[in-house]
């Protein structure tokens, strides 16, 4: 419940509307949760079929609605996703998609939990980190982020998700958004 599929779809959704081509690619083999953000009711192949060879990929590509977003869904919960993502398909994938859009989103599963995260990585050319405040702890973050950087040495940056007001917001202004800065400055 950190957000990242949100923030991943939500990431795709605005370049997609910038006129990008987009694809979202919901590689959390364990947990998909991009069909019910996307709330997406018909679906032609999934990313699990496709990985265990059952689908070909036209077959797993979905436009989002009217959109201009292609999105490759997962459906079913696998104990074995480790071995589906070390197929060679999984690169293959990847590859063919690089080809064919500007922007290839993965949604992945949590880092700290689960090697899927670094399996997947390997084909990755950046990473967003999405972290829930509160959720982690430090050790973990500064633990997950030394091994990512093993096999994706550039992370593009992080989402603090779920922030709780600071320091830097005030009681007193009730904003529907805001911005808190706070350098560090003396």
């Amino acid at each position: 419940n950190e957000g990242k599929s949100m923030v991943a779809s939500n990431i795709a959704i605005s370049l997609a509307d910038k006129g990008h081509k987009v694809v979202l690619v919901d590689l959390d083999l364990r947990n998909p949760s991009v069909v019910k953000i996307l709330e997406e009711d018909e679906l032609s192949g999934n990313i699990g079929g496709y990985l265990k060879g059952e689908y070909v990929l036209e077959e797993v590509i979905n436009q989002y609605h009217n959109y201009p977003l292609d999105v490759i869904y997962g459906v079913d919960s696998y104990e074995n996703a480790p071995e589906l993502l070390s197929r060679p398909a999984l690169e293959k994938l990847i590859k063919a998609l690089k080809q064919h859009y500007e922007y290839v989103i993965l949604d992945v599963p949590p880092l700290y939990i689960l090697e899927d995260a670094l399996i997947i990585s390997r084909y990755c050319d950046t990473g967003l980190i999405v972290i829930k405040q509160d959720y982690a702890s430090e050790s973990d973050i500064l633990d997950s982020l030394e091994e990512l950087n093993e096999h994706l040495p550039y992370i593009m940056g992080t989402v603090i998700n779920q922030a709780k007001p600071s320091i830097f917001s005030s009681e007193h202004h009730q904003y529907g958004y805001g911005y808190g800065y706070g350098y560090g400055y003396k």
